[in-house]
């Protein structure tokens, strides 16, 4: 269970098809999350630049076929919305700061990174990215891996990852800023480079509840504060 519908469909109690529902997804995302051969002919008919920009992604699906590549996608941001809604709190203001957050499959050449989340803290912003493992294994192997160019992204736009385990329901989270030590590996699923990083003491999984990712982001954001002052 490697992909992220499966995954999320299990997670969540009523499926991930009636989670999108519950945030009001839009008829071609919720024609993607139901992916059968009906639904495909409607999306294809209704929505035709919407299909043209999800086969233009050939690069981004790997080895998934379009309209599962696609059904993804959608998944994800379900799930993006589901941890957004538990990062609100009185102690930062969060918003989607990814190039989809208009919840639209973009083209091809206009998908760029930006980080999943932007945080208002004391009158700074911050980035957060999400990251999401599907099968355990981070927990399990004790290390995680990221796309040689996403690990690069990172650093350079010096965001916090909130990594999700949804297997054991906990996450972690990293701050960029101070980048974690990891070593170059070719990834034997992805066929490309990564950057592999080892889950040591001092980054520790937690339960994946409101108050705690609000407790946790409060505490590394003053940490990053406190550094900068020092």
């Amino acid at each position: 269970m490697e992909n992220a519908f499966d995954g999320l469909n299990q997670y969540f109690e009523r499926g991930v098809l009636e989670q999108a529902k519950r945030y009001n997804y839009s008829e071609p995302n919720i024609l993607i999350l139901k992916n059968n051969l009906a639904y495909d002919f409607e999306l294809k008919w209704k929505y035709p630049q919407i299909c043209e920009n999800i086969f233009s992604c050939s690069k981004q699906s790997d080895k998934r076929e379009p309209l599962d590549f696609a059904r993804d996608i959608v998944a994800g941001w379900v799930f993006e919305d589901y941890i957004m809604q538990m990062m609100r709190s009185e102690v930062f203001a969060v918003k989607l700061g990814g190039a989809d957050k208009e919840r639209e499959i973009l083209p091809a050449n206009k998908v760029t990174y930006r980080s999943d989340f932007v945080l208002k803290y004391q009158k700074k912003s911050y980035k957060l990215e999400l990251m999401t493992n599907y099968t355990g294994y981070w927990s399990n192997c004790g290390r995680f891996h990221l796309r040689c160019d996403k690990y690069k992204d990172l650093v350079e736009e010096k965001c916090f990852l909130l990594g999700v385990c949804i297997v054991s329901n906990r996450f972690l989270l990293i701050d960029f800023d101070e980048a974690p030590k990891s070593k170059r590996i070719e990834h034997l699923v992805w066929k490309k480079p990564a950057q592999e990083i080892e889950i040591c003491d001092s980054v520790l999984f937690y339960n994946l509840t409101s108050e705690e990712i609000v407790g946790q982001l409060q505490k590394h954001l003053d940490g990053r504060i406190k550094r900068k002052m020092s």
